[in-house]
Order: C-alpha cells, then structure tokens, then sequence
C-alpha cells in the first residue's frame, strides 16, 4: 500500500530528500507529522502554505487506502517530501501558463464517479474521507497541470536516437529473445519497444535531475521538527 502510495505522490520512481533552503528558524510544529491538524501550516513553499488539510486531500484523493498510515511519522515526512516536489512542479506549470480546461476537468472527474457507481457513490466516498467536491476537482486539476508540464516540456527534450537504440538491443538481445520470441530476434520488430523503454529512462533520470534543480531554486520553510531523523533517511518505504 506505501509503495503505491510513495509511486503516487512522488512521481512514480522518487521521493526527493527534504532539504530545506532559506528562512529563518521557526517554532516546532509540534503537531506534524505524528498527527494532521487541517488549518497547520507544515511548511511554505516559495511563499505558497503547505497545510496538512492539503496533505491529507491529497493523499486521499489518490490513495484513499493509505488513510491508515497518515498518523505514521515516516510515511507523513515521506508525503510532505512528495508533495513539496509536486508543488513545486505546479508552480513552475503555472508560471509556464500550462491550462487545464474546466472540461477536461470534469472528464476526469466523470471517469472517478463512474468508477465509484455514480455521482451519489463519489460524493459518500469523497465525505467519508471528508474531502469536498472542489477538494477533489482542485486536486486533479493541479496534477493535470503537472502531467502536461512533464509530458509537453520535460519529455519533449528526450530523444532516443537509432545508435542507441541498436546498441541497447545488442546489448540484450537474449532478453528480447526471450521476451518475445521470434520477435525478438529482429530489432525492427522489436525497436519500439525499445525505444519507449529507453525513454522511460531517459525521463525517470531527467526527472531526478529537475526535482533537485527545484530544490535548489527555491525557497523552502520547514515549520515542523523532524525529530533527529536524517535527510537521507528512508526514501523509499519498506513496510
């Protein structure tokens, strides 16, 4: 359940460490992460709030199972962690004047309700979990914004040339074999494929690189004492 949850919130392969930069020092939030209290502010991010009612909404409204963890420390600074990252990347969407229609909004919205057997079902599921309707729109609508910005600005700039491509497959050339048989044996059949898994890579490494660059342009205020655990530590959940 974590490590769908981690996949979730931080943009399927990281969890970046949390470093903070600039700010002076602040009181203790002595309530986070042991427990989420909706109006705390648990950080600000280049002078946006980060409360743990949007934490909460947020993990919620995409991992409804993990609701059992937001009292556990690690999963909450790991969840901080995730959304900082994802923050950021919305606010360089915005910046960039990335726009997600009021339509394809509610397209998606549609495709949950539908899932959850009607709008009467999303709205109970959505209660229960005390998330409101423009809770959930408002979430989806800022992770549109950040799948738009990864997929027409960041993977635009990755090409996998026909070099690599052959030489990759050379490479493993048993494994496509074995992979896909007859198919395997002939790169062209082949080269698709591989070339969509050398650009998931490719991504994978040059999304690492664009979350720390984030990182270290921005200003970020921790209001939270972590409570000796280290920067580096647990970045990837194990239970």
């Amino acid at each position: 359940m974590l490590r769908r949850a981690c996949a979730c919130l931080a943009l399927g392969a990281f969890v970046s460490v949390f470093a903070a930069c600039g700010g002076e020092e602040r009181r203790a939030t002595i309530a986070f992460p042991d427990s989420l209290v909706d109006d705390e502010v648990v950080a600000i991010v280049n002078e946006q709030e980060v409360t743990a009612r949007s934490l909460r909404v947020f993990t919620l409204t995409y991992v409804p199972s993990a609701a059992d963890s937001l009292y556990d420390r690690i999963f909450n600074l790991e969840l901080l962690n995730g959304y900082i990252d994802r923050m950021l990347l919305w606010q360089e969407a915005a910046a960039a004047g990335v726009v997600i229609s009021d339509s394809t909004v509610a397209w998606y919205v549609q495709r949950v309700t539908e899932a959850m057997r009607g709008p009467d079902g999303v709205g109970e599921h959505l209660a229960a979990l005390g998330i409101t309707r423009a809770d959930f729109e408002q979430t989806i609508r800022r992770d549109l914004m950040v799948r738009s910005l990864i997929e027409n600005v960041i993977a635009a700039r990755i090409t996998v040339g026909e070099a690599d491509a052959r030489a990759h497959y050379e490479a493993n050339r048993d494994g496509y074999v074995e992979r896909y048989g007859e198919d395997g044996e002939n790169f062209e059949s082949v080269r698709e494929q591989i070339v969509l898994e050398l650009r998931r890579r490719a991504l994978a490494a040059e999304m690492e690189n664009h979350l720390r660059r984030n990182r270290t342009t921005a200003i970020i205020e921790p209001r939270f004492d972590v409570g000796g655990l280290t920067q580096r530590e647990s970045t990837i959940f194990t239970r």
